[in-house]
């Protein structure tokens, strides 16, 4: 599978609607079932189908290109071309005496080639999708399992059918990239029937969902990333089954941080030049902050979710930690949702083992803010439940950020005298 990154898929899809933004990117699983398929297969022949009815007609005793064309069923017209490539390959010899056509020797050597070529059962690996009902070409090893989706934190979408998978919903053209030459050998396999299938497990295929706005709709539109690829069918596929989550989305604009907001961290700031930030860019300071090599972190916000700080983000924060990093992390809970427990055990953990973590929940709201070294981020967005929040809400407005030693201090000290308050 290819896998891309939130910042690669920032990168490649930014620009991809025009006059929309792309301000959120939510990981999701696709339902997958495993089959073991049956198939009747043979080796492909190098002869179209008529030119090999021809050949064996004549072997069989016929003389001439009417005769087998009644045989079939079929106008000579209809075996005219094919007549002609036989004799112009050597296959076949005619006998203008007699009018007659018969084998060559050569003729006579493809014949028994094509008589010796008799179908096989060939059982193969499938991975059918049941959000498009129909086999797909993911790989096995790309899969997970459900239990590894909510550790994630993924949105598990369901399936377009409430119903096992039978032999019938199979197509055999839908089968034909697991017979590709490379894969079978020197062999390329013509797939004839499919004589049966069975389940093997299910499993769950990591995908991306995109979201995009615009200045003022309240509703973003939606797109599917699948594989490495923009998949317009999932998209249309998801809007028909989920129908109920797709009218929960919302886009919140004008939610830009005010001067009393960063006065009531910082108080009057030393700077009045700061940078805005589109929420991806926002959400990419996160993760380097999380993830990267600053030497100080403190973040004060609402509710974490295990979307953001998952194991992966823990294990490099604490290799930061390792390093001599100094981080704090304080938060409170909004609207009486609460923060993910894995993600706040995961947290409470870490400063158990590292002397340098400080990790509290405030009792009380307060503006979001995150400072890494000399940068500060002012936001109305949550930024450690960015990704899979409850309420299905996203932020479209800039944030606030100040490249600025003073003002840097001055948010980190904010934030280590409201840990303590709460300690």
């Amino acid at each position: 599978m290819t896998y891309l990154t939130d910042r690669d898929l920032v990168l490649r899809f930014q620009e991809a609607r025009p006059g929309r933004t792309l301000i959120a990117i939510e990981d999701v699983a696709l339902p997958v079932t495993v089959l073991r398929v049956l198939v009747a297969a043979q080796e492909d022949k190098d002869l179209p189908l008529l030119e090999e009815f021809l050949l064996r007609g004549i072997n069989a005793g016929l003389s001439s290109v009417e005769e087998v064309a009644a045989l079939l069923g079929l106008a000579k017209t209809q075996l005219d071309s094919a007549m002609v490539n036989q004799l112009t390959v050597g296959n076949l010899g005619y006998h203008s005496a007699t009018g007659k056509v018969g084998l060559t020797a050569q003729g006579k050597q493809t014949t028994l080639t094509l008589r010796a070529i008799s179908p096989i059962d060939l059982e193969l690996p499938a991975s059918f999708d049941r959000t498009l009902w129909r086999v797909t070409e993911y790989r096995e090893r790309d899969l997970i399992t459900k239990s590894q989706a909510r550790e994630r934190a993924m949105h598990i979408l369901p399936a377009s059918r409430y119903e096992h998978v039978e032999t019938s919903h199979l197509r055999l053209q839908d089968l034909e990239h697991l017979v590709q030459v490379e894969k079978r050998g020197h062999r390329h396999l013509q797939l004839l029937a499919i004589l049966r299938a069975s389940i093997v497990k299910h499993r769950y295929l990591p995908a991306k969902m995109l979201l995009f706005a615009d200045d003022s709709q309240s509703v973003p539109e939606v797109a599917w990333v699948v594989d490495g690829e923009e998949s317009p069918i999932h998209a249309r596929v998801f809007e028909k089954l989920a129908t109920d989550r797709l009218s929960r989305l919302k886009v919140l604009h004008n939610e830009v941080p005010t001067q009393g907001e960063v006065e009531a961290i910082v108080g009057a700031p030393s700077s009045s030049k700061y940078e805005q930030l589109e929420p991806t860019d926002q959400q990419a300071l996160v993760r380097a902050s999380l993830t990267g090599t600053d030497r100080r972190v403190s973040i004060l916000t609402g509710r974490i979710s295990a979307a953001v700080v998952d194991q992966a983000a823990v294990a490099l924060l604490e290799a930061n930690l390792r390093r001599g990093a100094r981080i704090t992390i304080a938060y409170y809970d909004v609207d009486g949702i609460s923060s993910d427990e894995d993600a706040v055990h995961r947290l409470e953990q870490l400063q158990n083992r590292h002397s340098g973590f400080r990790f509290v929940k405030l009792e009380r709201t307060s503006p979001h803010v995150l400072v890494a070294d000399q940068r500060t981020l002012h936001t109305r967005m949550e930024l450690l439940s960015f990704k899979s929040h409850p309420s299905a809400t996203y932020h479209a407005s800039h944030g606030r950020m100040y490249d600025n030693a003073e003002h840097a201090n001055e948010a980190h000290e904010h934030v280590s005298l409201a840990a303590k308050s709460s300690s």
